[in-house]
């Protein structure tokens, strides 16, 4: 799949201009690895299916070196030398993360290719088709976050509210159906797995996140919107509050 027929979660993207990657290249005399360019000029920066984050030129650039040290200090991938060599891990950049902690490289021996450092193993892992696939990991040990769909949240003027509840007669797919009902007029796509439901509303650039566990039923609620439309999201809170729901949290990011 393209990454231009990525779903947005938001329509506020922060793009990265062509003259910052070729910076980057130049500074490294290597290409960017194979759909960066396309990735930073079409998403930019954000979370990508809520696990991959990939850096903006000009944050890789400040950030390899103290990278590079880290991997000489405490070099934690034995298993993942078939994959890349200490010497060519301690050569390699820094290009993004996943919210695991895995660290997502480019080793300059082949710099179309990204290479994943696993956060919870010693392995290594070669991501397959770098950036036009950032969820295909080639070799991983467990397959990443799967969605029936891509999807692309930028961080520009982003808010959450959480909520909870100690309830444990209500269901999560009852909630769900409030959202839906409540921004019926709105753009519409969902995920449903075992205990969690992911609901994207277009018209507050809302992505909404319901987890309930089968062996406890308490049900925890994350909305993640535009700031735009925070009032809008507020008005519909004492709906959820009447049922039970508590605000955990609340934050805006500018």
């Amino acid at each position: 799949m393209a990454l231009t027929e990525t779903y947005l979660v938001t329509n506020k993207l922060t793009l990265i201009q062509e003259g910052e990657i070729v910076l980057l290249e130049k500074h490294f005399g290597l290409p960017v690895p194979m759909g960066y360019r396309e990735y930073m000029t079409s998403l930019g920066a954000g979370l990508y299916c809520d696990l991959v984050r990939i850096y903006r030129p000009l944050r890789i650039l400040t950030e390899y070196q103290d990278a590079r040290q880290r991997w000489r200090d405490n070099f934690l991938w034995n298993s993942g030398t078939r994959i890349l060599s200490r010497e060519q891990v301690f050569q390699s950049v820094l290009f993004g993360d996943t919210i695991d902690g895995d660290q997502i490289i480019v080793a300059p021996h082949e710099p179309f290719k990204l290479f994943v450092l696993s956060r919870h193993d010693d392995s290594i892992w070669e991501m397959g088709a770098a950036l036009t696939d950032p969820m295909f990991w080639r070799g991983s040990s467990f397959a990443p976050q799967w969605s029936p769909f891509r999807y692309f949240e930028s961080f520009n003027d982003r808010a959450h509210i959480e909520l909870f509840t100690q309830q444990r007669r209500l269901k999560s797919e009852d909630i769900a159906a409030q959202f839906i009902f409540n921004w019926r007029h709105s753009e519409l796509c969902q995920i449903k797995e075992e205990g969690c439901r992911l609901i994207f509303l277009k018209s507050i650039g809302g992505r909404i996140q319901l987890t309930q566990s089968s062996w406890d039923g308490r049900i925890r609620i994350v909305i993640g919107f535009d700031k735009d439309h925070r009032k809008e999201v507020e008005a519909f809170l004492p709906a959820l509050q009447n049922l039970g729901f508590v605000v955990t949290g609340m934050s805006v990011r500018e």
